[in-house]
């Protein structure tokens, strides 16, 4: 049996993110599952690329299987939606810390936060539902506001405590990732050009800049939540 390049990055995935998402799971309970949201998009995001790496390799045994391949697209192409929500989550607690001791312009309220595959199903091609183009200019713009809260956390990073800082720098160090995998989805989206294309892509592009920096901002982010002290309710200012 010879596998694709596909399924080459799919055995990456599981051997990444298998681990990731053992990893996730013991800082949701290390940081209290209510008390700090963050961490938990990154479990989800571990076993939304585990399922659908399992399907595709699926697809080894059953290529013709129309339901393995549409549910391998569907989850392949969920990814920045829980990057963008793991680094609000995690904005919102450096929010938190610094203005404790220097109020920001950023409140903490500011960083809280289908058809394809029917058509996939019967005709065999992925179209890009109108749909789909407004929730990419939306994620853009969540991201310039991402972008934009981050900045203006660099600039107060003086004033949040030492052990608070490293989030900061992790969120920033994460950020060049997320905007490889948005120019991703920008010109597959928009983009007509055979090499973004869902089905029929340059799998090395899809390596390149869907699995490896997706991967690169999850490492980042495991690792700075294992340095970062646990808050009880009373940091967080959650009533008991």
């Amino acid at each position: 049996m010879t596998l694709s390049n596909l399924n080459d990055l799919s055995i990456v995935e599981l051997i990444g993110y298998t681990p990731a998402c053992f990893c996730s799971t013991l800082l949701c309970i290390r940081h209290v599952f209510g008390l700090n949201k963050g961490w938990i998009f990154p479990l989800i995001f571990s076993l939304i690329r585990i399922a659908g790496a399992s399907l595709e390799l699926a697809t080894i045994y059953s290529p013709a299987s129309v339901p393995l391949l549409t549910s391998a697209t569907l989850l392949s192409s969920i990814g920045l939606s829980p990057l963008l929500l793991t680094t609000l989550g995690l904005l919102n607690r450096a929010c938190k810390n610094i203005n404790k001791k220097h109020h920001t312009l950023i409140h903490s309220n500011h960083t809280h936060n289908d058809n394809s595959a029917n058509y996939l199903t019967h005709h065999g091609t992925y179209p890009i539902q109108h749909i789909t183009k407004i929730g990419i200019i939306i994620l853009i713009a969540v991201f310039a506001v991402v972008v934009l809260i981050t900045g203006i956390f660099i600039f107060n990073i003086s004033h949040a405590e030492p052990g608070e800082r490293r989030l900061i720098y992790a969120i920033t160090a994460s950020i060049p990732c997320i905007l490889i995998r948005l120019i991703y989805v920008v010109l597959i989206t928009f983009s007509h050009t055979q090499k973004f294309s869902v089905l029929h892509g340059s799998v090395v592009t899809f390596g390149c800049m869907v699995i490896m920096p997706e991967l690169i901002a999850v490492i980042i982010y495991l690792g700075v939540g294992f340095t970062l002290p646990r808050k009880t309710k009373e940091l967080l200012g959650v009533q008991a």
